[in-house]
């Protein structure tokens, strides 16, 4: 079983075999306005699944919340070391996503996420698991492109496409394809 858990990013997805057009056993296990702190409160549950890989994302509404990049990758550290103990399975760090740039405070959050990304990127070295970069993938001019969102924060459907793109072409092996 694969599990994506995270927040409003991850659970608005909605379907994501469907998204996938893959027969993988998938949980969806975002909730919208979760923080890291959110996420560990209900990790018990995640864990009871006993997932084989679960692809993890979250940060912007930590930032939100006033937490700072310290406090965020010692919960992503809590979080991955929980799954790892628990499941021995893969586990897959993917970027925080850009915001828009439309105000003073989604500035400085992109400064944040720039931030978080990269102590992330040491994180999952330090850890040996992998880092799957779409931060990059989705900004431009330094923010969420936005031909990919609905909202300055929140994925479209193209956005979602683009996302499910980059994950077939990294990991083939997770999401074979529906049997018609």
């Amino acid at each position: 079983m694969i599990v994506f858990l995270g927040d409003s990013l991850t659970e608005w997805a909605g379907n994501w075999n469907q998204l996938l057009n893959t027969e993988a056993e998938i949980r969806n296990m975002g909730i919208a306005g979760n923080t890291g702190f959110d996420i560990q409160d209900r990790l018990d549950g995640v864990l009871d699944l006993q997932p084989n890989t679960v692809f993890l994302m979250f940060g912007a509404n930590d930032i939100f919340q006033g937490y700072n990049t310290d406090i965020i990758i010692a919960t992503y550290r809590e979080i991955l070391s929980s799954i790892l103990i628990s499941t021995g399975g893969k586990v897959i760090i993917q970027s925080t996503l850009p915001v828009s740039n439309q105000s003073d405070i989604f500035r400085k959050m992109n400064e944040s996420i720039t931030d978080i990304n990269k102590n992330l990127i040491l994180l999952a070295g330090e850890m040996n698991l992998d880092y799957l970069d779409l931060h990059s993938k989705f900004k431009s001019e330094n923010e969420l492109n936005p031909k990919y969102t609905t909202d300055g924060v929140h994925l479209s459907d193209f956005g979602y496409e683009i996302w499910s793109g980059i994950l077939l072409e990294k990991y083939p092996d997770l999401f074979p394809p529906k049997q018609d």
